[in-house]
């Protein structure tokens, strides 16, 4: 493959925000076509041929993701799924 990077992610460790959403970033080898977080398929946003970003909902509290990367098949690659939470918080007026 012409380019390659390993399956991560940031922030890789619990972080908290303000508001509904977070946008996750991490790096994929070519051969992960998309994402599953928490069981279901999200769309990504591929910056690079390696650098993807995604968009997700959060509720005031813990938010844990997982995230599973899938092939072009639609089946979950080799590589381990990555985890990370997130703690919403909610914003002061």
């Amino acid at each position: 493959l012409k380019y390659q990077a390993p399956f991560s992610l940031a922030p890789a460790v619990a972080q908290s925000v303000s508001g509904t959403n977070v946008t996750l970033h991490g790096t994929a080898s070519p051969t992960v076509a998309s994402l599953r977080v928490n069981l279901k398929p999200v769309e990504l946003t591929w910056r690079t041929p390696t650098n993807w970003s995604v968009t997700l909902p959060v509720r005031p509290g813990t938010n844990a993701f997982e995230l599973v990367a899938l092939n072009r098949l639609g089946k979950p690659s080799a590589v381990p799924p990555l985890r990370t939470e997130v703690i919403g918080t909610t914003a002061k007026p």
